[in-house]
């Protein structure tokens, strides 16, 4: 029995060991075959697919090649499906479904490095290159998402171009502070300016003969007009007057003449003229000058026998300075002889030997301001609030040297005026007039290598001091933006000497000297001046800014699609080219806005071109503006446009 029950135990066990294996054997024959059958189905798809997706590709290229604009407009905008009616592709949002599959295309916008090379993030937009991600996806049969991918690119070769690259080209345009040049078949430049510069002066840009030989001794002049006056001997024009026009190439007229007098000295207000002139009997002569001929009025006698060397004239009250006197006279008339008011001798300590003399006087604020000849001092302050009681506030001294003619600020504060060579001590001089009693001190001091000061003029807003005279270097400009140490900054020779010198502005901020030579051929001269704000060591370089307007170009078509725009430039550090574009349907385009890559008139086409917004398609004629931008040294070029269209 025992037997028995030890084999029915071990049947068992066997038994559940078959169970096993055989449940076993079936599900891996049951996955096998499910496996088997999946395979098939997803190979089935996958080929369908990978057909789909080819035969996408090749549509695709096809809409490239015939519709340019549908590539663009679809875009970054998301899912696109390829329909096919009437013999012809076009695209439509979202994905299509055909026999299980879904197929999808999505067009994004490629990128380029510095090398040209695609890159997936960052670099530089290229418009004429599209990139299209065509994804085939299905469910198999166990539920699962299979998806098949393929990347194409696809670019605008087909398509038209505008091109612009010619000076021929380039010259059916306007230009504005631009110009064409054909260094390399045809560009485009900032116009070539000269910045004018106290410290670069050049040869005169216009002159002017007085008749005669006399010197040409002062200058008085005013923004587009100059007097000058002639003394030494009578043969010469006393008085003339000259009306320059114009700024590069200053035109001269002779507005009008007055002789009869050898004159040191001008002052003009209004329709008068004052010249201080040699006569003994007639020491200020008193013009009209409100039309020609001139003719004298009136007249000051001083009573003396000196010379008068300097004349001024505020509101009533005339002032004349003569030997070593200033006299105060009458003007509440113009006519007949004046009255004197006052007489002040102002020199008072002159050199052993010497004949002193009161050479240059400037009357601001009730104080006048005189240079001497011959003194100890060579600045004297006279109180003149009284024209009858003048009274001297401040003698100064600050070389060994004499004084022929002085500047004055409109505030008083500062005078300048230069002295004869020296040695040992310097001839320019800065001083601070600011309180007007006592000895004023000196702010800074300028040597001027040998040159004997015998005109200033002061640029009070460009900070330079113009001073000429005779030897060494007669013309010097001289920056005084650092009153403690002034520098000569540039200079021109002229070697017949120089008598007096004005400086002038413009209401556009031109500048010019005016220079009286002893060159009896050429004794009157205009110079550009300037603050020398741009340009290289030879004065030239360019505007700020300036702009170009292409010619309108016809594409014949009011359908037409606009693609691309590009542009070939050189752009130097500190310079900049942009460009922005208009279109329309008749050729005159003026009254369309310029836009920029966005549709708007707030963006510019810069970094080498972009899309050309849809809005601007559709619209037979197209233009471009080129926006420049300098350093006011170097310009930007302009070489090449291209606009991509297709109709």
């Amino acid at each position: 029995m025992r037997a028995i029950k030890l084999i029915k135990a071990f049947s068992l066990v066997e038994l559940l060991v078959a169970v096993a294996l055989f449940t076993a054997i079936v599900m891996i024959v049951s996955t096998f075959a499910i496996e088997a059958v999946r395979a098939t189905a997803n190979t089935s798809k996958r080929n369908n697919a990978i057909y789909k997706i080819k035969e996408v590709s090749n549509a695709f290229t096809i809409i490239k090649n015939d519709m340019w604009s549908m590539i663009t407009s679809s875009t970054n905008d998301g899912d696109k499906h390829l329909l096919f009616e009437n013999n012809k592709y076009s695209l439509v949002d979202g994905p299509d479904d055909l026999d299980g599959v879904t197929y999808a295309i999505n067009i994004s916008d490629v990128y380029r490095d510095i090398n040209g090379n695609i890159i997936e993030s960052g670099g530089t937009l290229d418009p004429h290159t599209r990139k299209a991600i065509i994804t085939a996806s299905w469910i198999d049969i166990v539920g699962e998402n299979i998806s098949v991918v393929s990347d194409i690119y696809v670019n605008d070769w087909n398509t038209l171009e505008w091109v612009t690259t010619t000076q021929d080209e380039f010259n059916l345009g306007n230009y504005v502070q631009t110009k064409s040049t054909n260094i390399d078949g045809g560009e485009v430049t900032l116009q070539q300016i000269i910045y004018p510069d106290w410290c670069k002066p050049s040869l005169a840009i216009n002159e002017y003969d007085i008749p005669g030989d006399a010197t040409a001794k002062t200058l008085f002049s005013k923004i587009g007009e100059t007097y000058l006056g002639t003394g030494g001997n009578s043969n010469g024009i006393a008085f003339t007057k000259l009306s320059i026009t114009g700024i590069d190439d200053p035109v001269i007229n002779v507005v009008g003449e007055f002789n009869g007098y050898l004159t040191n000295n001008i002052f003009v207000e209004g329709n008068y003229a004052y010249l201080a002139t040699t006569s003994n009997s007639k020491e200020v002569v008193i013009l009209d000058i409100s039309s020609t001929p001139y003719t004298e009025i009136g007249y000051f006698n001083t009573s003396r026998t000196e010379d008068a060397n300097s004349v001024y004239v505020v509101g009533n009250i005339g002032y004349v300075a003569a030997g070593r006197y200033v006299f105060t006279f009458d003007l509440s008339s113009k006519t007949g002889s004046r009255s004197q008011l006052g007489i002040k001798q102002i020199s008072l300590n002159q050199n052993w030997g010497a004949t002193a003399s009161v050479s240059q006087i400037v009357v601001i604020n009730n104080y006048l301001y005189a240079s001497l000849d011959q003194d100890w001092y060579e600045l004297v302050i006279v109180n003149v609030t009284n024209p009858a009681n003048m009274q001297i506030s401040s003698q100064t001294s600050v070389n060994n040297q004499q004084t022929f003619d002085i500047y004055v600020s409109s505030d008083g504060n500062r005078t300048y005026f230069g002295t004869g060579s020296s040695f040992y001590e310097r001839e320019f001089f800065i001083l601070d007039t600011s309180s007007k009693s006592g000895a004023r001190p000196t702010i800074g001091r300028y040597d001027t290598n040998g040159m004997s000061v015998k005109g200033i003029a002061i640029v009070e807003e460009d900070d330079r001091a113009v001073l000429v005279g005779f030897n060494g270097e007669e013309y010097q400009a001289v920056d005084i933006s650092n009153e403690s140490s002034p520098v000569r900054c540039g200079g021109m020779q002229l070697n017949d000497g120089i008598n007096d010198v004005d400086s002038v502005r413009d209401s556009q901020s031109n500048s010019y000297s005016y220079i009286l030579t002893n060159d009896t051929d050429k004794d009157f001269r205009v110079l550009r001046g300037g603050p020398g704000l741009g340009g290289d060591e030879t004065g030239y370089g360019y505007p700020d800014e300036g702009s170009y307007i292409s010619g309108v170009f016809d594409s014949t078509s009011s359908t037409v699609f606009y693609y691309s725009f590009d542009f070939t430039i050189e752009e130097p550090s500190g310079t900049e080219i942009k460009f922005q574009l208009r279109s329309g349907n008749t050729p005159d385009l003026s009254s369309q806005s310029w836009l920029g890559p966005d549709g708007t008139a707030g963006t510019y086409y810069e970094n080498g071109g972009g899309v050309i917004p849809q809005t601007m398609s559709n619209s037979r004629y197209i233009q471009f503006k080129a926006f420049f931008t300098s350093d006011t040294v170097s310009t930007p070029i302009l070489k090449e446009v291209r606009i991509n269209y297709q109709k």
